[in-house]
């Protein structure tokens, strides 16, 4: 709760009454419950590929594992251009269709696809540095309920593999792919395709 309340008064800043903060917290504490309630809907029996990016978008609705997203969403997007290519064209060609994303995540969950994020809760803009950091023991804590000795870890966003790779690496060799591979939006989308799609179907450099 400590951490998180850090990263609560880091992104509304300093000067605020206790009372404000408070209540923004309370409200951060009901975002990460939601947020993690729909993230378990879709977590599979075992976990083959683990994606860790870097926390929800600080528009919650846009969220990963909600069904009705109908703006933006890029990293769902490229994740299922990659691993489900007609039915991204699909879900497009629809209108962002909610049911028909329901039915793509749930088959990530069948393939045994599962994202997590160093943080739990929305931010607004790239966490700094030391502040990662204070996520790491979390993050660990999450790792060992989800990953076995042939589950592959991917790290997405070059900010976050700079943090968490070392770490994450040492306690899990091997399962690590060794690349950084971007987050899929600001024209790194096609980058994104390539380096995921690598390490999805060749696992390369694995740690």
């Amino acid at each position: 709760m400590q951490v998180k309340f850090r990263l609560l008064f880091w992104v509304y800043g300093p000067g605020k009454s206790a009372p404000f903060t408070l209540i923004l917290y309370l409200i951060c504490m009901e975002l990460i419950k939601k947020i993690h309630q729909a993230r378990l809907k879709y977590k599979p029996d075992r976990v083959k590929y683990l994606l860790i990016a870097e926390a929800p978008p600080n528009s919650v609705e846009r969220f990963f594992y909600y069904e009705d997203v109908r703006e933006k969403d890029f990293l769902f997007l490229g994740v299922i251009e990659v691993l489900y290519p007609e039915l991204k064209d699909r879900y497009m060609s629809e209108g962002r269709n909610a049911q028909l994303k329901t039915e793509i995540l749930k088959q990530l969950k069948t393939d045994g696809f599962y994202l997590i994020d160093l943080s739990d809760e929305p931010v607004q803009k790239n966490i700094p540095f030391i502040e990662m950091t204070y996520f790491l023991p979390g993050l660990l804590a999450k790792l060992d309920q989800l990953v076995d000795e042939e589950t592959k870890i991917v790290i997405i966003k070059a900010n976050v593999f700079e943090v968490v790779f070392p770490l994450v690496n040492a306690k899990y060799k091997g399962q690590v792919a060794n690349v950084k591979v971007p987050f899929p939006s600001s024209g790194q989308q096609k980058n994104f395709r390539k380096i995921f799609s690598d390490v999805v179907n060749n696992t390369p450099r694995l740690g």
